[in-house]
């Protein structure tokens, strides 16, 4: 199944394994591995990396700025206030085209400083890469290669070596790189 937050298609995965796109007998595992690895992707960086829409409580801290648990943000779609029984319109659209700026992860409010509440803004917005930056499609491109070519359904073992001393064989894998570089400078550290 293919799953919304997927990084790479299975196209772009069979041609980086140089494989012909007509061999489909790995298809469902290939997409399985590419939806496990889009996940982990946004898991260790604490954001969601495919273009996508989300609606988040967040707490007003009696200063200008609201931190949103997603970067980069590309639009604003809605901003709503707790009035005590119900969200309502914090401002209108053209309010907030005037009053706020939106940061990487942060919403900023020019005029006025958002409100101290325990999850008392409802903020529905746009964040996310679209397309995928390269350098972040290759790092999936290879976890998902690494993965593969260290299951059972690949006849080669990446990284796997092996040491015989006499009638002993011992295995053991070898530590492959994993692109935390490329990775790290989409991580969102939340403090």
């Amino acid at each position: 199944m293919i799953q919304n937050n997927q990084l790479i298609t299975l196209e772009e995965l069979k041609r980086y394994l140089n494989w012909a796109s007509n061999d489909t007998v790995n298809d469902d595992f290939l997409n399985d591995m590419i939806n496990a690895v889009s996940n982990l992707l946004e898991q260790y960086c604490n954001t969601k990396l495919k273009k996508c829409d989300v609606e988040e409580l967040v707490s007003g801290a009696g200063a200008k700025k609201i931190y949103l648990s997603n970067r980069p943000i590309e639009t604003l779609k809605s901003l709503k206030h707790f009035d005590g029984s119900e969200f309502v319109d914090y401002m209108t659209s053209q309010d907030i085209a005037k009053y706020i700026v939106l940061l990487d992860h942060a919403v900023y409010h020019r005029a006025d400083v958002f409100e101290e509440g325990v999850f008392n803004y409802k903020i529905e917005y746009t964040c996310g890469y679209d397309p995928i930056p390269p350098d972040l499609k290759l790092a999936a491109q290879e976890l998902c290669a690494v993965l593969f070519r260290n299951s059972f359904k690949s006849e080669g073992r990446v990284g796997l070596i092996s040491n015989q001393q006499g009638n002993f064989k011992m295995f053991y894998l070898e530590q492959l790189p994993m692109h935390t570089q490329i990775i790290n400078k989409y991580r969102l550290v939340n403090i």
